[in-house]
């Protein structure tokens, strides 16, 4: 009988102790998603306002804006920077025309976008635009246009009220493209996270189940 109760002692404890260590690897790994929670919605944080401004220079244009802006007959060089922009997001290429020097041949995104983007569709395109699957090298190609002078917001304000809403459309689209680049990542952490504390907190489970059946 006294060597029955020791056998079953010893199982109690062992059981105990098994259950403390799930108990505290639950615990763990719930703190790490916890934690990698509260990282990523700080991450996103810096990411929603970036999108808001997006839509907002979308929603401040009307339909009119954008029949003003293709009116025009030739594109000053501030609003054929904005058709560049329009062009490489939109994947319209260019037609080659020839240069100021009659001979050598060089991209002309006017008329391609006027023909192809400026159209009753385009303020519908922009708040549509997937943002979330563009490429790097696409971000490349457009980024250094944003920092040319006549792509300045000062200028493109006197330019044309659609070419500058676009414009700012434009510069938040790679700028959400610049903060998803940490945020995603961050998002992924999480889920393994969850996945994680999921599974201790189920082994925890079971060891409880386990002790309480001793």
């Amino acid at each position: 009988m006294q060597k029955e109760i020791e056998v079953k002692k010893k199982v109690v404890d062992q059981t105990v102790s098994e259950c403390k260590v799930e108990e505290e690897s639950a615990k763990q790994q719930k703190s790490l998603a916890e934690a990698k929670n509260a990282e990523c919605e700080f991450a996103l944080q810096k990411v929603i306002p970036i999108y808001e401004g997006a839509v907002k220079a979308v929603n401040g244009l009307k339909g009119s804006d954008v029949t003003e802006l293709k009116g025009f007959k030739t594109a000053t060089p501030p609003v054929m920077l904005v058709a560049k922009t329009l062009c490489l997001y939109f994947n319209v290429k260019p037609a080659m025309v020839t240069g100021p020097d009659g001979k050598t041949k060089v991209p002309d995104y006017w008329v391609p976008c006027k023909s192809n983007i400026l159209n009753a569709t385009l303020l519908k395109a922009l708040k549509d635009y997937p943002k979330d699957t563009m490429s790097d090298d696409l971000v490349a190609q457009i980024a250094p246009v944003l920092e040319e002078p006549n792509y300045a917001d000062a200028v493109l304000q006197k330019a044309s009220v659609a070419a500058h809403g676009i414009s700012k459309w434009c510069r938040a689209i790679v700028g959400y493209h610049g903060a998803m680049k940490v945020v995603t990542p961050v998002k992924l952490e999480l889920a393994a996270a969850k996945e994680s504390s999921a599974i201790a907190q189920k082994q925890w489970d079971e060891a409880k189940a386990k002790l309480q059946a001793v």
